[in-house]
């Protein structure tokens, strides 16, 4: 039995705790560490979430385990469809989705270290594996959430008029 009953849920996980739900609920186990560095990487390299549940539903494994998942067909077929040479170009354009996708990975892995932080009593560290922020005790991670958030969003508007202006 799946841990969650729709894709959508799987899709509001953040950091290693989406690997860890994509692995149990379509694979029935905990992500093996080669394919856990194989997809935090494509993770990191601009990958969407939506690209790796759905890579990792074509798998053998996943097809033998058969998962059903609500939203799950309709994902892959979107997935496929943005993906598709001819296609793609016409719902997206990969390069800005990809950098977005970097940018909201690395924002998720920021959320996920500051939530442990306030977990352990704010206590000084860094924030994760690449170094993108230290903290020290006291900061306020709420603002500095809510700073990162407005980043991205300025970064996603300015992105979707330059699509808009070039007929994307």
């Amino acid at each position: 039995m799946p841990l969650t009953q729709h894709v959508d849920h799987l899709l509001e996980l953040k950091g290693p705790a989406f690997l860890s739900g994509v692995y149990q609920t379509l694979l029935g186990r905990a992500p093996d560490e080669e394919g856990k560095r194989h997809y935090l990487g494509r993770l990191h390299a601009g990958y969407g979430k939506r690209y790796i549940i759905a890579e990792i539903s074509r798998s053998a494994e996943a097809k033998s385990f058969k998962a059903e998942l609500q939203g799950m067909e309709q994902l892959v077929a979107e997935e496929k469809k943005a993906n598709h040479w001819l296609w793609g170009g016409y719902f997206r354009s990969s390069r800005i989705e990809r950098k977005f996708n970097q940018i909201e990975y690395q924002l998720e892995c920021v959320e996920y270290q500051l939530s442990a932080l306030g977990r352990d009593g704010g206590v000084a560290g860094t924030v994760d594996s690449s170094s993108l922020l230290r903290l020290e005790a006291g900061v306020d991670t709420a603002s500095l959430t809510l700073r990162a958030r407005q980043i991205l969003a300025r970064f996603s508007q300015s992105d979707a008029r330059s699509m808009d202006a070039r007929g994307l």
